[in-house]
């Protein structure tokens, strides 16, 4: 991955573009089960912005803000983070899903609805998120208690600066 431009006491310069996604904040690993999958660590806090078609305007794309959020009050059986997508011209209009894959088919199913269309059934909602890119993998790994996970399911990614 590229330099990443940091602060003088070492944490990243936030937010900071990677790619089309612009990381906002990179949140807190949670040391329970539900938190991280073999291949991702889902922090509480992490929020970034991404530009997609709009769920209410045909012609419009607008800036969508994704949030990792602790376990929710919808979801009372759920025992991992919740994500959260706000889209710029609906910001009472939050989609909330248990997976990052949920909430972004959610919103694809939306945006194509407006446009007549099938929605996109290829959507990646870890990349949506932002949370697939070498970039924030090794920021999110650089986390205190990331490097507790290994041994626990997580696979560690060895991606140097």
């Amino acid at each position: 991955v590229p330099v990443i431009p940091r602060l003088p006491n070492g944490s990243p310069d936030l937010p900071l573009q990677v790619g089309k996604w612009k990381i906002k904040t990179l949140g807190q690993v949670i040391p329970h089960d539900g938190f991280w999958t073999e291949s991702h660590i889902w922090p509480v806090g992490f929020e970034s912005d991404v530009k997609y078609l709009s769920m209410k305007d045909p012609r419009q794309e607008v800036m969508y803000t994704s949030t990792i959020l602790p376990s929710h009050a919808f979801f009372p059986q759920h025992r991992g983070p919740i994500f959260q997508i706000i889209p710029a011209d609906q910001p009472n209009t939050p989609i909330i899903r248990v997976s990052p894959r949920d909430a972004w088919q959610e919103v694809a199913k939306h945006a194509a609805r407006v446009r007549d269309k099938p929605p996109n059934p290829h959507i990646s909602g870890t990349e949506q998120f932002g949370l697939a890119s070498a970039v924030t993998k090794h920021l999110i790994q650089q986390l205190p208690g990331a490097a507790a996970l290994i041994g626990r399911g997580y696979r560690w990614e060895d991606i140097a600066e």
